[in-house]
């Protein structure tokens, strides 16, 4: 229904999702009131297959939209649980493929970083305005707690938990893994196939996959844990 407002009171976190006959992605904060303890709306997608959905957050992680505000857009399309606002991240995009490939959601664009990868942003704002005065400000979250104690560069606290099919089930155990494993992604030509469907992601970083299997994209921008490149 466009146009139709949804209020957030209290605790609650998760808003309204984009559908057929509702607010476009850039779209779902303006159709959206937080409370006070909740006062920042942000485009959220709770797992990477998910939809777009509009969340009432406290603080967002330091530098989430960095990679956005130096193109001159407000804000990066965020990926993980809402509630946990301290484990949010910028979605990530192949900038190298045309933006309805890129995996970003609709009205939204794919704008490279300097890693080889991009962020979805979105919220460009008026050219005549002098840009720093018009910058939005919002509050910054304190760092996450780490169980792992301290990692050193290029690794990552991950939580290794175990199925658990009936009660009682064993404590999940926290261990500092590589950000990136060993090996590289197959190079792919400079082309599109005809026949991409919409793309899938089911990895985001290295550490998502299990074993030594890498987060590689194909030809169509699908995002797959896939073995080490070997010529």
């Amino acid at each position: 229904m466009r146009g139709c407002v949804a209020i957030c009171v209290g605790l609650c976190v998760i808003i309204a999702s984009v559908a057929a006959d509702g607010p476009r992605t850039d779209e779902l904060c303006a159709a959206t009131l937080c409370s006070s303890q909740r006062p920042i709306c942000r485009v959220v997608l709770q797992c990477l297959r998910c939809p777009p959905q509009s969340a009432c957050l406290d603080c967002v992680p330091k530098g989430v939209d960095a990679v956005c505000n130096r193109n001159r857009y407000f804000y990066a399309v965020l990926v993980g649980s809402a509630y946990d606002p301290r484990s949010l991240t910028a979605l990530t995009c192949n900038p190298n493929v045309p933006n309805d490939l890129s995996n970003c959601p609709d009205n939204t664009v794919c704008i490279p970083d300097d890693m080889g990868s991009g962020n979805c942003c979105f919220g460009k704002p008026d050219p005549t305005l002098p840009y720093h005065e018009i910058l939005p400000t919002t509050p910054v979250c304190p760092p996450p707690r780490n169980r792992c104690g301290r990692c050193r560069d290029g690794y990552v606290c991950k939580e290794n938990a175990t199925p658990c099919r009936a009660p009682p089930c064993r404590a999940p155990t926290f261990s500092c893994v590589p950000i990136n494993k060993p090996g590289n992604c197959a190079v792919l030509p400079a082309y599109v196939p005809s026949d991409c469907q919409p793309p899938v992601r089911q990895c985001q970083y290295d550490y998502n996959c299990p074993g030594n299997l890498k987060c590689c994209n194909d030809l169509c921008s699908n995002f797959n844990c896939v073995p080490p490149f070997s010529k």
